[in-house]
């Protein structure tokens, strides 16, 4: 499924990061080498894996809403 999501087309960045991250530490690579492949630190990848094993891959790679401020415009 990764792997189909990587072939999809035009993702955002931190989409693809997320991804690859994951399908690294499938394949048995630990957090810190993971980390250190992807420029990331070993705590983001360890939360990226914490959300995947909590929601999925929707919560492990896609970017929920972030506070802030309202757009001005629709």
């Amino acid at each position: 499924e990764l792997r189909e999501l990587l072939k999809s087309g035009v993702l955002p960045v931190r989409t693809v990061i997320r991804a690859l991250a994951l399908l690294r530490l499938d394949a048995g690579l630990s957090a810190p080498q993971v980390a250190e492949m992807l420029e990331l630190t070993g705590q983001g990848v360890r939360q990226i894996a914490k959300r995947y094993a909590e929601g999925g891959l929707e919560a492990a790679v896609y970017e929920g809403a972030r506070p802030g401020k309202k757009l001005a415009l629709d």
